[in-house]
C-alpha cells in the first residue's frame, strides 16, 4: 500500500506531523455535509487537515479535501459548503494536490486522547520507512493529551524516539521474542496511553530483515 500523507499540526511554533492517534473526536468532514473522495493513492481518504494548538485549545486551521456529491473517486468535483462561516477556495486550476482548501477556519476540535507528533524528518532512517511507526522517523518527538479539546498533558519525547530507533538499528541478528521484550518494556516506561510500539514481525526483502509493526 502506498505511504498515506500524514496530518500536521502546529505545535510550540513548528508545523509538525501527527504520526499516531490514539483517541476520538478529530475533525470529520461528514459532520459538516462535506464528502471527500480519494482521488491520490498517497491520501485514500480525500482530505488532510492541518491542527493548531492555540493556548491550550486543540484547533482545526486549514483542511484540504476533494469533495463530491457521492462517495465515487470519478464524480464531477463540488464545491463544499462552508465550515465555521469560511468558504473554501477553489484550487482546480491551480497546481494543488486537491481540489478546495479552507484557511483559517479556527474550529475547536472536541478531541480526547493522545497523539504523538514528529518534527524534522529524518532521511537516513528511510532504510525503515514503512516497516516502522511513523514517530520513528523524526528527529522531534511529542506526546500531547487531551480532554475535550483541551491540552491536560504534554511531553518531549525526542530522546526516548532516540532510545528506539537505536534498539532497532542495533538489533542484529537477535531474536524477534527478544527484541520484541525490550520494545515492549521500552513502550511501557515512555508513553501515557497505548501507541503500539510493539509486536515485531520480521519480513524478507532483497536478503534484509526489516521488522513490521502490527
Amino acid at each position: 500500500m502506498t505511504e498515506q500523507t500524514l496530518e500536521s499540526i502546529i505545535y510550540k511554533n513548528k508545523e509538525m506531523k501527527i504520526t499516531y492517534v490514539n483517541g476520538d473526536g478529530l475533525f470529520c468532514p461528514f459532520g459538516y455535509r462535506i464528502f471527500p473522495v480519494g482521488r491520490d493513492t498517497g491520501c485514500i481518504i480525500g482530505y488532510n487537515c492541518l491542527y493548531e494548538i492555540k493556548g491550550n485549545l486543540f484547533v482545526l486551521t486549514d483542511l484540504s479535501v476533494n469533495n463530491s456529491s457521492r462517495l465515487d473517486s470519478f464524480a464531477s468535483p463540488t464545491t463544499p459548503p462552508p465550515i465555521n462561516g469560511i468558504p473554501p477556495i477553489d484550487m482546480r486550476n491551480r497546481q494543488y494536490r486537491f481540489d478546495y482548501l479552507y484557511k483559517d477556519i479556527g474550529l475547536w476540535v472536541n478531541y480526547s486522547g493522545g497523539l504523538l507528533l514528529g518534527g524534522g524528518y529524518i532521511a537516513d532512517f528511510s532504510y525503515y520507512s514503512g516497516c516502522l511507526n511513523a514517530s520513528c522517523w523524526y528527529e522531534d518527538s511529542y506526546e500531547i493529551v487531551f480532554e475535550n479539546g483541551e491540552i491536560i498533558y504534554e511531553r518531549d519525547l525526542t530522546e526516548k524516539m532516540k532510545e528506539y530507533r537505536n534498539i532497532i538499528i542495533n538489533a542484529g541478528t537477535e531474536s524477534l521474542d527478544s527484541l520484541n521484550e525490550k520494545i515492549s518494556a521500552w513502550a511501557a516506561h515512555t508513553f501515557s496511553l497505548n501507541y503500539k510500539f510493539h509486536e515485531l514481525r520480521s519480513a524478507k526483502r532483497d536478503d534484509d530483515i526489516f521488522f513490521n509493526l502490527v
